[in-house]
């Protein structure tokens, strides 16, 4: 078993420098390099558990959110990939020469590394279909979602509709981002930007000055709070514009369907009725943007 294992006891140097770039560009590789095939293997394998995660992540319904889950496997898979590359160039550095066996060949090293790789797109391609990234394209969600940032899209809880979420939508063959402010049977007023539902007010509120700070936001006459469900959100909103602006609109909700509304209550169209069908998922919150705090944000206020 040994004589099969062992190229006659052969020992030889390893170059840190192509320990590094094999694991970097197939995880495990510079393990597999410097004869240390049982190592390699620990590194990708972690790495598939990861990848594995991160879709569960959203299948299972977080009671808040599940975006620091999300980034938290995010980073140790990313973590996991770097590691094991430096790994390997510390082990061929510290240790002079290693025993060389039979996996140390040129097509055992291509087969490890192709053989990795379709693994591990292959388990990212369903892991795709639980989650999205968007960047938010105009500032209707403002002050919630700033234009440009990027956003994670739940797509797993495709339909879900509850009061206060923030969803992706499609309708009238356009994709929209809105907050979801009433669902079917709900008997809705609206006038100049606030809502009633089922004869109770959306209660408006103020910022503390540590929320501002929190949600990167300046202290304006026209940001409130507003109150939905369980959820505590931002809405832009000026109170005399809104006194003067048009009637009373009254809304019922018809079976199957969700008014969603924009946060930013200073444009002319407000709200529209869709169909629960046309969400295609609800964002989970904000993973980049200019302003570095404003990352890991939910799309409503943490209490």
């Amino acid at each position: 078993m040994v004589k099969r294992l062992i190229r006659s006891g052969v020992a030889a140097e390893r170059n840190p420098a192509v320990a590094f770039l094999l694991s970097l560009l197939s995880t495990g590789l510079g393990q597999v390099y410097n004869s240390e095939l049982s190592k390699g293997i620990v590194f990708f394998v972690l790495r598939v558990l990861t990848l594995l995660f991160i879709p569960l992540s959203f299948a299972i319904d977080f009671r808040s959110s599940s975006l620091a889950v999300f980034i938290a496997l995010v980073l140790i898979h990313i973590l996991l990939w770097l590691a094991a590359a430096g790994e390997a160039c510390i082990s061929s550095l510290r240790k002079k020469k290693y025993i060389l066996t039979v996996y140390n060949s040129v097509v055992i090293y291509c087969v490890f590394g192709f053989a990795s790789t379709l693994i591990l797109l292959v388990l990212f391609v369903p892991a795709s279909f639980f989650f999205q990234i968007e960047t938010v394209a105009s500032d209707a969600m403002n002050p919630t979602l700033f234009r440009g940032e990027s956003v994670v899209v739940n797509t797993y809880m495709v339909g879900s509709g509850e009061l206060g979420e923030v969803v992706f939508y499609e309708h009238k063959g356009m994709t929209k981002l809105g907050r979801v402010i009433a669902t079917e049977g709900d008997a809705v007023v609206y006038k100049g930007g606030l809502f009633e539902i089922n004869d109770v007010d959306l209660s408006l509120g103020v910022f503390t000055d540590d929320e501002l700070d929190r949600m990167v936001l300046e202290n304006s006459d026209d940001i409130f709070t507003e109150n939905n469900g369980e959820r505590r959100y931002p809405i832009r909103y000026l109170p005399s514009r809104g006194r003067s602006r048009g009637s009373r609109v009254r809304i019922t909700v018809e079976k199957g369907a969700v008014l969603v509304a924009l946060d930013n209550r200073r444009s002319e169209a407000v709200y529209e009725i869709i169909p629960v069908a046309a969400v295609q998922g609800r964002v989970e919150g904000i993973v980049m943007s200019n302003r570095v705090k404003r990352i890991m944000l939910l799309p409503y206020v943490q209490e």
